[in-house]
């Protein structure tokens, strides 16, 4: 009775503060509030639970080993930020999203390989790593409606220039970079991208560790391990990559210095662009223009080939431009043999954010917005039960209305709101009690006492706390009419994820089939109870939301 007596009194004074908060700031109280002082623990964890919010995920084997063939990087992640920055390079290539093999083993159409036999040239200049947004074409190689973030991009070129032209670089007004690429294309390999396609690929056919990965791991750890896209298009064949480094002496406005060093690529190299076996070089002394070195006093260039036989693949330390020059034309010719091809360069729209081949609504919200620096949660948490008040509409008069409500913090950080769908209906003074403090003590009490027969995770309360899941400020997500007692549980063998569903209110939560999960947010109990009942993978992704646990 004490503790109770207490309960109320805090809840009242929260409650008469965050009043006057409401009538100071309408914005504040709908994002997300923290009020530590008003919280109060109404269930504590089982203490016999164990505190595990994490597994270490299976050992990968070497990145390059699985790598044979020019079509095996299909369906791999590929890395920008942590790779070599240059697009199309298969070094950036990491990990397997999806399983192709099975994939192809149902369906051989989904890999579609073109022969096209070309070959071409293209460079760019950029006066400062912030203009590689508006001379590169890597955002082209991403898929078209993706909010895409060039940060990583553009931190991914500013470490591998600087490792490699790190005895030179200087921070000067004269400073400019330059990329050549030179390419003899084979073919295009392509995966189908249709959006049924990709749920089906997502449903059943992803790769059994990249699910290990995407259930024990926060999307920051993710996208370290594997990057941040999946490679869904690409070329193969041979390609030679030069990066360029100068000192212009003439100019210091960006377009200038971009203008010289594009001139200058152009005449520091030598290549019949129509024939794969003519000479190739790169460098001034042999005889190439000698207009390459005319505006700068320093230029330097590295090349990397891609493909090609082995003995005649050439990585080279910057060298000056017009005292060497690199004969490229062995190398050129060894392309003839197609068995020393690789992939070299990324269609347009090629990339697709791994996001796409999430089918759980909250890992792939969460995804995007780490990719786009929104949320930074580095390591999976501690799961647990918060009980506030959540925004429903503002009265005729202009108060703001509220409805009582669970909200289940994952590991990953994502707040998953259990609404009522009848509080839209319910009449303003129903509402309005909701921040009278003897409400919101006795529905919290009933809440808890409701949901403690299935979760024994913490169970909080805090009535100074509100939440609006409009406003994205904390990943939140709205479900509405959570009945556990009226669910059923589908194992997906293809991917060993666990399907806990609902089929009167069209939600359910997934889980990596391994029991920790569920002793992590106290539920093993109550899922050993539920009864299996089948469903299809389509009408799961078709008509439920999928939340991950």
């Amino acid at each position: 009775m004490r503790k109770f007596t207490i309960f109320s009194f805090i809840i009242l004074f929260a409650i008469t503060s965050c009043n006057n908060e409401d009538e100071i700031s309408n914005s504040a109280l709908l994002n997300n509030q923290d009020d530590s002082t008003s919280e109060i623990i109404l269930q504590e964890r089982d203490p016999n639970l164990p505190k595990v919010w994490s597994k270490k995920i299976a050992p990968r084997p070497s990145t390059r080993a699985s790598f044979t063939d020019a079509t095996d990087f299909l369906g791999n992640s590929y890395a920008i930020e942590n790779g070599t920055s240059i697009i199309g390079d298969f070094s950036n290539a990491r990990f397997p999203i999806v399983n192709m093999e099975k994939l192809l083993e149902r369906y051989p159409s989904y890999r579609v390989a073109k022969e096209l036999r070309t070959t071409s040239t293209e460079a760019m200049s950029y006066a400062s790593f912030e203009r590689l947004e508006t001379t590169s074409s890597f955002t082209k190689t991403v898929k078209s409606g993706f909010s895409l973030n060039v940060g990583p991009f553009k931190f991914g070129r500013t470490k591998t220039v600087t490792d490699i032209f790190k005895h030179n670089t200087n921070d000067s007004e004269q400073a400019v970079h330059g990329e050549l690429s030179v390419e003899v294309v084979n073919a295009m390999i392509s995966l189908q991208t249709a959006p049924s396609a990709l749920k089906r690929i997502s449903a059943d056919y992803l790769d059994e560790l990249f699910v290990d990965a995407l259930y024990n791991s926060s999307m920051v750890e993710l996208m370290q391990s594997y990057g941040e896209f999946v490679l869904t298009s690409y070329y193969t064949g041979g390609r030679a990559s030069a990066l360029y480094y100068g000192l212009d002496k003439q100019s210091t406005d960006f377009k200038s210095k971009e203008r010289d060093m594009d001139k200058s690529i152009n005449a520091s190299y030598s290549w019949d662009k129509n024939s794969a076996s003519g000479d190739f070089s790169i460098g001034t002394k042999d005889g190439n223009s000698s207009t390459a070195n005319e505006s700068f006093s320093e230029l330097r260039v590295s090349i990397k080939t891609l493909g090609g036989a082995y003995g005649y693949n050439v990585a080279t330390p910057p060298y000056d431009v017009k005292n060497t020059s690199i004969n490229l034309t062995s190398w050129l010719q060894s392309l003839n043999d197609s068995r020393t091809h690789t992939m070299i360069d990324i269609q347009d729209g090629g990339l697709y954010p791994i996001s796409d081949f999430i089918l759980e609504e909250n890992f792939k919200q969460r995804y995007n917005d780490t990719h786009m620096d929104f949320q930074h949660q580095e390591q999976l948490e501690e799961p647990y039960i918060e009980i506030m008040k959540v925004y429903v509409r503002k009265s005729s008069s202009g108060e703001k209305l509220y409805d009582i409500v669970p909200v289940l913090n994952t590991r990953q950080g994502d707040k998953l709101i259990f609404s009522n769908s009848s509080a839209a209906s319910q009449s303003d003074a129903e509402l309005k009690a909701n921040s009278v403090a003897t409400t919101f003590t006795e529905k919290s009490n009933a809440i808890k006492d409701e949901k403690s027969k299935y979760y024994k995770l913490a169970i909080k309360a805090n009535p100074n706390k509100v939440i609006n899941p409009i406003l994205q400020t904390t990943l939140s997500f709205s479900i509405n009419d959570v009945d556990e007692a009226g669910m059923y549980k589908f194992k997906n063998t293809n991917t060993n994820i666990w399907y806990i569903y609902n089929p009167t209110s069209l939600y359910c939560f997934a889980y990596y089939d391994d029991d920790y999960i569920l002793d992590a947010y106290g539920i093993l109990d109550w899922v050993n109870s539920i009864p299996v009942k089948s469903v299809s993978m389509t009408t799961l992704y078709q008509r439920y939301r999928i939340f991950g646990l």
